[in-house]
């Protein structure tokens, strides 16, 4: 028999070794940073690797390769001694070296979400490449069909998510390339996810009327925005946050808790927006892992006793050195937000 398959899709920044492989550094970061918390309660007697089977996916070598591509025909046209190069060199000059990832902000930080946003073939190629992992990822093998499987997409990934998803559905299959769910295993248990910037990024589907809504495209679908995320919070500067509640089909997925819309208030560590920073808290990770495991899978007396815990845990070391870090960010746009900020909260944890 199948395990529970558990997919994590990454979000904004580097995810490639300098061959242009895949890195799933990350990913496995954020699986040992769930098991610990599924760890912590005693009612949750299957042991985590007996119960899960844990997928990385990883769509950054799409991104790598077009800045390798971009920052090569850079060089070829500047390299070029003739008149007509001069005004293609003062053109393409910015992409030199945009594949290079070392101190190179604007790009790891920012380019990945300006490549998706506002670049129609890279968003396809993406969303193909993603849906390809999926699909591989719930194929039957030796143990039999996949019964059931859930996501946890963070950052980015939760854009990427939706977009896959609703491409996928058997009612909307938009592109050759990307199969259809529905003829490999059914719905996914739980859609979460974490540092939700899916209608912030909207592009070919409008979010809250896609197809991308419980109980239709899963069991239960989680979201949670950290009120000190700078990328997603209301406190800050931010395009659009995710708020699909006045919506018939999402409020009554809210009256049947089959939307789980939460903002913790945690500042764990200095990099509020990481996925760490997220599962740590009970608010967040009480909710997901009674979502993945049946709902009185964690008791209330035991969840209680582990938000009093952490609740007392004192932060303000933290919250001082975020607060330091965000008086940067004043006035700027939500891109120059990411590229300004990301690098420095990454780096203060490092």
């Amino acid at each position: 028999m199948r395990k529970h398959i558990l997919i994590f899709i990454h979000g904004m920044g580097v995810y490639v070794n300098k061959n242009g492989k895949p890195n799933h550094k990350w990913a496995t970061g954020a699986a040992k940073a769930l098991k610990k918390q599924y760890e912590k309660y005693p009612s949750l007697v299957t042991p985590f690797e007996e119960l899960f089977e844990v997928v990385h996916i990883n769509y950054d070598v799409v991104f790598n390769d077009v800045l390798t591509r971009w920052s090569e025909e850079a060089q070829t046209i500047s390299a070029q001694g003739i008149d007509a190069a001069e005004i293609a060199t003062r053109m393409v000059r910015w992409l030199e070296g945009a594949e290079q990832t070392d101190d190179n902000f604007a790009w790891t930080h920012v380019g990945d979400v300006v490549l998706y946003r506002f670049f129609n073939l890279v968003r396809q190629r993406v969303k193909a490449k993603v849906a390809k992992q999926i699909h591989e990822a719930l194929e039957p093998n030796t143990d039999g069909a996949v019964t059931r499987w859930s996501i946890i997409a963070h950052s980015l990934g939760t854009a990427v998510t939706h977009d896959v998803l609703h491409a996928m559905n058997s009612s909307t299959p938009n592109e050759a390339s990307i199969p259809i769910l529905d003829a490999i295993a059914p719905k996914p248990n739980v859609v979460a996810m974490l540092a939700n910037v899916s209608k912030t990024l909207e592009n070919d589907a409008e979010v809250y009327e896609s197809v991308v809504v419980p109980p239709t495209s899963c069991d239960v679908y989680l979201s949670a925005n950290n009120v000190f995320d700078p990328f997603v919070s209301k406190k800050y500067y931010i395009p659009e946050p995710f708020n699909p509640r006045g919506r018939p089909l999402w409020d009554k997925a809210i009256d049947n808790k089959k939307f789980i819309d939460i903002e913790p208030e945690n500042i764990h560590e200095i990099n509020v927006h990481s996925i760490q920073n997220y599962l740590v808290n009970p608010h967040v990770h009480v909710p997901l892992l009674r979502a993945l495991c049946g709902p009185g899978s964690i008791p209330g007396q035991l969840e209680k006793r582990k938000i009093d815990e952490f609740e007392n845990i004192p932060l303000l070391d933290k919250k001082e050195a975020l607060d330091e870090l965000l008086n940067e960010i004043q006035d700027k746009s939500w891109y120059d937000v990411i590229a300004t900020l990301l690098p420095k909260l990454e780096a203060a944890d490092d």
